[in-house]
């Protein structure tokens, strides 16, 4: 049985479920304008370990899902900042 070449990628730390990968990834550029953001601030989150993602032949990728996460956390009442 072939190995799963998904398996052998570099990706960033914590490692990246399988579920992930089967939803597909997207570029750098593609990420940052589906977030509404420049891709420096998108690097500056995947530096931050803020998002998820891994590297697929020398280019940062990043899983839709981990982008969908991302989005849901923002989301969350814990983040939601309220002026007085």
């Amino acid at each position: 049985m072939p190995s799963n070449p998904l398996r052998t990628i570099q990706t960033s730390s914590p490692p990246i479920p399988d579920e992930m990968l089967v939803q597909g990834v997207v570029t750098a550029r593609e990420s940052a304008e589906f977030l509404g953001i420049s891709r420096t601030t998108l690097w500056d989150l995947m530096d931050q370990g803020d998002l998820v993602w891994l590297r697929l032949r020398g280019r940062r990728m990043v899983p839709r899902r981990a982008l969908v996460d991302y989005l849901s956390g923002l989301a969350n009442p814990d983040h939601i900042e309220c002026e007085d």
